[in-house]
């Protein structure tokens, strides 16, 4: 399955929510979502422009794709996160309150010893670092219930709810043993702080009669030039998924880092975001490193005509209240963008 085909099955399965009301199912939403899953796949590096009619609904579909992108894109597993563990590093254990110590490999002799255990399969070590009687050995195949923790030893961590599992199972079609529990993809969003807050707390999906909110599917902080706030719902204290800032440099500085998540996205939102960055947004558009960047403006937007002449193969979105047209426009003197 492609990730058009999944991102559009998402789309089928499960409604985006603004506290609590359903916008995803009238008809100029779902097109408009469909125009995001298949741009991202036409190339390798690909651009895109919506022009639309200032609705923050539009906002909230975009932020929903980018978290969806993120599941789909993840390219992590159980045994690359035990792998990349060193001894001693802290993690978080199925439902545990406490973090644990990870202690390595069991030996073939502490195998041995536990005659309960399954020989056939690879074990490790957890310790509860304030009380080494306190331990685990975790088979192979509980390793999807690990997950790395960066907070301090001495806290207790509230858990996630099942819910994630489920939406990754009734919506994804993923089996239980392999929903990941860390994720190795991030998309930046460019947007004012206030609208950012707005959005990502209050942001959910409904599918089978059930609901998840966006921060207990997904990671999500705002980031200036030397601070993170993270979001709730980071019981973890992970690398964010969603990284949010007001300013193109803050952004290129994640999509430029050799560290931490792959970061497959950047989406721009706003006119008066696009005015101020309006000079650096040019090289960021055409940063081949990325799968896919968007920039949303109001259809008044001065700087919508420059912007999409900066890109070799630029796609259109433009929405108005009386008209809907969603293609592909080469930006040529004769044929630039017309909304009646």
């Amino acid at each position: 399955m492609t990730a058009k085909e999944a991102l559009d099955k998402i789309i089928g399965k499960c409604d985006v929510l603004i506290g609590g009301d359903v916008i995803s199912k009238e008809s100029l939403m779902r097109t408009y979502s469909e125009f995001l899953s298949s741009v991202t796949e036409k190339e390798t590096h690909n651009v895109g422009f919506v022009l639309h009619t200032g609705s923050v609904c539009f906002d909230a579909i975009a932020i929903s794709y980018a978290a969806f992108t993120c599941l789909l894109y993840n390219e992590s597993d159980a045994e690359d996160v035990v792998l990349s563990l060193n001894v001693d590093d802290l993690v978080l254990y199925k439902t545990e309150k406490k973090p644990y110590a990870f202690k390595g490999f069991t030996s073939e002799k502490a195998l041995a010893e536990c005659r309960f255990l399954n020989t056939s399969q690879k074990y490790i070590t957890l310790s509860n670092p304030n009380n080494p009687n306190d331990n685990y050995k975790v088979p192979q195949s509980m390793w999807r219930f690990i997950q790395p923790y960066y907070g301090d030893a001495g806290h207790r961590v509230r858990r996630k709810s099942s819910i994630r599992d489920d939406f990754y199972i009734d919506v994804l079609g993923y089996s239980r043993e392999n929903i990941p529990s860390v994720l190795n993809a991030s998309v930046v969003l460019v947007m004012p702080r206030d609208l950012a807050d707005f959005l990502i707390k209050n942001i959910s999906f409904q599918f089978n009669e059930k609901s998840i909110n966006l921060l207990d599917l997904i990671t999500a902080s705002y980031f200036t030039e030397n601070e993170e706030y993270p979001y709730g719902g980071n019981v973890a204290k992970a690398e964010a998924i969603l990284k949010i800032a007001s300013k193109i440099s803050v952004a290129r500085q994640f999509v430029l880092s050799k560290s931490g998540n792959k970061h497959i996205g950047v989406i721009v939102f706003g006119n008066e975001t696009v005015s101020r960055n309006i000079s650096e947004l040019p090289e960021l558009l055409n940063r081949q490193s990325l799968k896919y960047i968007y920039v949303l403006m109001n259809m008044d937007c001065e700087n919508a005509l420059p912007l999409i002449r900066e890109v070799a193969s630029p796609n259109v979105f433009l929405c108005s209240k009386d008209y809907l047209l969603s293609n592909s426009l080469p930006p040529t003197e004769e044929n630039k963008y017309v909304i009646e």
